[in-house]
């Protein structure tokens, strides 16, 4: 009988592979790491407090009550009538945080004119017969003190916007002044290098004044 041997075992050496660098178009199509929205989180007492301002019929209709008038701001077919108040109260609670985050928003720096105007009159629209349990009249109150407090802002800024104006148009003014005042002393010993040098940097001035101050009408500019 033949005795079978083992064909012996050869040890490959194998080489790392060397390191690649990632294409540009392997990250054009890396998945992209979206945000998720924060989550809101209405307190105990807020909704026990808008609680008050509503109710639900035996058929399922939703109330809220105004000024001391009830108003039907909707109807449910599934789940409790717990349930379908607080969903109107959520509603509710909803607007007054979009009050609160307008409020805080007045008090930016970067803030303008326009948004302030947009925002107030989407929050007014919404405020009109929101389809909300809760005390919307304290809503409405809210939005017309913002609004006097946006008012107030927009003439700041306004008053901001033309003293930056005046300031940028009086510098402007002093480079074109002194750049005149060169071209006039002008004469037959006059160094052109020196002087072309000179008008070279006041009009580089310029340009960075331009780029850096506030935007003149070209009227003024």
């Amino acid at each position: 009988m033949t005795e079978q041997t083992k064909p012996e075992e050869t040890t490959k050496t194998t080489t790392a592979p060397k390191p690649v660098a990632p294409s540009p178009a392997s990250f054009a199509h890396k998945t992209r790491v979206v945000a998720q929205a924060p989550t809101i989180s209405y307190s105990e007492e807020d909704i026990k407090a808008a609680k008050t301002f509503g109710r639900v019929d035996e058929n399922g209709t939703v109330y809220v009550t105004e000024n001391g008038a009830e108003r039907e701001v909707g109807q449910y077919s599934t789940g409790t009538p717990e349930e379908a108040l607080t969903f109107y109260i959520h509603r509710y609670l909803d607007l007054k945080i979009k009050l609160d985050l307008f409020a805080k928003r007045l008090e930016a720096s970067n803030v303008k004119a326009k948004e302030i105007d947009e925002t107030l009159n989407t929050l007014k629209a919404e405020l009109e017969n929101p389809a909300a349990v809760g005390d919307i009249a304290a809503l409405r109150a809210r939005h017309a003190e913002l609004t006097a407090k946006g008012n107030e802002k927009k003439e700041a800024i306004a008053k901001a916007r033309k003293e930056a104006l005046e300031k940028a148009l009086k510098e402007r003014t002093n480079i074109v002044e002194r750049a005149e005042s060169l071209v006039a002393q002008m004469n037959e010993s006059t160094n052109w290098r020196e002087l072309n040098d000179k008008l070279r940097a006041l009009f580089d001035e310029w340009q960075e004044h331009q780029r850096t101050t506030i935007h003149l009408n070209k009227s003024d500019a």
